[in-house]
């Protein structure tokens, strides 16, 4: 009699995996998330880090090759532009079929899946979002995880124009990347992103 080894197959983790794309990028000259880096897409190389995720889709305005959905932004009436990544945040929410959603920007591409798990692990003890503070001391608002529980939050802030992610903050379960790094080397260029063309390698 033979025996199948499952030790290897992976259990997809139990979360929404979002990609927040099509942002003006104002500042890189061009959509980002079209952008090839290392022969990939930004886009394609966010997505693949949420490959562990058990549903992926994209929250963007216009449209973009690809065989994941896509979701147009609900809100759009808090200013002029809209509503920026809070109202993004508020669409992955409102449509994902998980309770936890894993946000990523579309120009993130040293993710991975491991870092996913990890951030996974501390849900035990969080009530509404997990968040990294890199060495910088920056919050890593835009590769965490957040809860569904935030919805009623985060219409309030979207009432009220208040759109940026960090406003949410006293909600968030903060683990700092040190904490993170020490027992499962990560890369220390794990939040590498792209805010100007020249800054691409």
């Amino acid at each position: 009699m033979s025996f199948i080894d499952n030790s290897s197959i992976k259990i997809p983790l139990p979360i929404s995996g979002v990609v927040l794309a099509g942002g003006q990028s104002r500042r890189f000259g061009q959509d980002k998330a079209k952008f090839l880096y290392k022969n990939k897409r930004m886009l394609d190389w966010s997505l693949e880090s949420l490959s562990e995720s058990s549903e992926r889709f994209i929250v963007a305005n216009q449209t973009y090759e690809t065989n994941y959905q896509i979701y147009k932004d609900i809100r759009t009436d808090c200013t002029e532009t809209g509503c920026g990544p809070m109202g993004g945040l508020y669409t992955a929410l409102k449509h994902a079929n998980h309770e936890w959603v894993a946000l990523v920007a579309c120009d993130m591409p040293n993710l991975t899946p491991a870092y996913w798990q990890l951030l996974f692990k501390q849900t035990n003890t969080a009530k509404h979002a997990v968040v990294i503070k890199g060495n910088d001391n920056r919050l890593q608002t835009l590769a965490a995880l957040y809860h569904k529980s935030l919805l009623p939050i985060i219409e309030d802030h979207l009432d009220n124009a208040t759109l940026a992610l960090q406003s949410l903050s006293k909600h968030f379960s903060i683990v700092t990347f040190d904490d993170l790094h020490q027992s499962n080397n990560l890369s220390d260029d794990l939040f590498l992103n792209f805010n100007y063309l020249e800054d691409v390698d």
